[in-house]
């Protein structure tokens, strides 16, 4: 029953958006199933394969983990603690720990600049995502190899709401791509008034294109 209860509130994070990255998700589906105990022996095993499977499902990087975590130790003493936290109700010590051993989300770049994130970014869950990527430090101005910004690749998607989530969290209205052309410009040519009203709200110069 409670495994059960587990796979559907893990569906119901992608159905009714949660501010949670790919990275969190996986340190409560790991702790949940270790406090869920399904089999006799190999839980801890069992629960870190599952987290595994679920960030490759996400197209994340998923942790190393030690082969000496069944062993009596100091790394075996750490990794239980974290796990003390969860209980507790704070995951922020496992996150670290499955961080510290590679676990990975995308980048604010990879998210708006890959066709395999595309659904979320177009959808509600985007932008929960968006807000939680920014809460964990991502940068608001990151840019792609080719010199794209993140707000001018949401300008171009016609993403509104992350947009203001960008703008919000500092991202710079008047930076020029490559192409010499600023937010507010894509948005002219695109023909998109909301977002270039908005921009102009937020400052963004009238250049001429």
């Amino acid at each position: 029953m409670q495994l059960a209860e587990l796979c559907l509130e893990v569906a119901s994070w992608f159905q009714y958006p949660v501010e949670l990255t790919f990275v969190e998700m996986a340190a409560i589906i790991h702790h949940r199933l270790v406090l869920i105990h399904p089999f006799e022996n190999g839980n801890g095993r069992f629960s870190r394969l599952i987290a595994d499977r679920f960030l490759r499902a996400c197209a994340c990087t998923h942790p190393t983990w030690p082969n000496y975590l069944h062993q009596e130790g100091g790394i075996r003493k750490d990794y239980i603690q974290t796990l003390k936290y969860a209980d507790r109700g704070d995951y922020a010590p496992l996150i670290e720990f499955m961080k510290k051993y590679g676990a990975r989300d995308p980048s604010l770049i990879e998210l708006l600049n890959s066709r395999f994130y595309r659904t979320y970014t177009n959808s509600e869950r985007g932008i929960f995502l968006v807000k939680a990527l920014l809460r964990n430090g991502g940068n608001p101005n990151d840019q792609t190899q080719n010199g794209h910004r993140l707000l001018q690749l949401a300008v171009k998607s016609d993403l509104e709401k992350i947009v203001k989530l960008l703008i919000e969290a500092g991202a710079e209205v008047d930076f020029k791509d490559r192409s010499g052309l600023t937010p507010f410009q894509i948005a002219v040519m695109q023909g998109n008034k909301s977002l270039s009203d908005f921009l102009l709200s937020k400052g963004a110069q009238q250049d001429e294109i």
